[in-house]
């Protein structure tokens, strides 16, 4: 059963100091302009962590690359032997191996290459894409800030000096009756 004078009795019972504070912080969010929002939402995890999928993709594209320079490199191994099964001895035995490649037909580089570089477009594409869904998200929360605020100048001001109004005459109506 609804009882309008338990409801101004919670009408009453708000702060008011603490439904300013509210208003305050709910404007300070719909006074951000879009250069603020953007700058601040560089250091979100969300964009964080798709800047660094860029980097990596950004590595893997120049690794890709790197493979049409010539490769050197160098191997050492060294063996021990045992004596053989008649009992000689047999010497130990190293060996040491010079490796170069060079790419002659390109094609395979090629490929790594454009698969590379189509993977580190696709990070900045997801990268874009996620900027814009935070300030799309941020946006929204300035819009729903706005309405917020309306709807408490619309309280405050209109609505809660009707129902005390209305309070006061109900309360006048039921101590005639009775």
């Amino acid at each position: 059963y609804w009882d309008p004078s338990s409801q101004a009795t919670q009408w009453n019972t708000l702060s008011s100091e603490g439904l300013e504070e509210l208003k305050k912080n709910l404007q300070s969010l719909a006074d951000l302009n879009l250069a603020a929002v953007t700058e601040r939402l560089s250091q979100h995890p969300n964009s964080l962590l798709s800047q660094s999928k860029v980097r990596s993709r950004e590595i893997e594209t120049d690794l890709a690359r790197d493979t049409y320079i010539p490769q050197f490199g160098i191997e050492a191994s060294y063996g021990f032997r045992d004596d053989s099964p008649i009992g000689t001895q047999r010497s130990d035995f190293g060996s040491i191996a010079l490796t170069f490649t060079v790419p002659l037909r390109q094609t395979r580089q090629d490929l790594k290459v454009r698969a590379a570089e189509a993977a580190r477009a696709s990070s900045a594409l997801q990268h874009a894409e996620t900027e814009k869904r935070l300030i799309r998200e941020v946006i929204e929360l300035q819009a729903r800030g706005q309405r917020l605020i309306q709807q408490f100048n619309l309280i405050r001001d209109h609505l809660l000096p009707l129902t005390q109004g209305q309070i006061v005459s109900l309360e006048i109506e039921t101590t005639q009756h009775s």
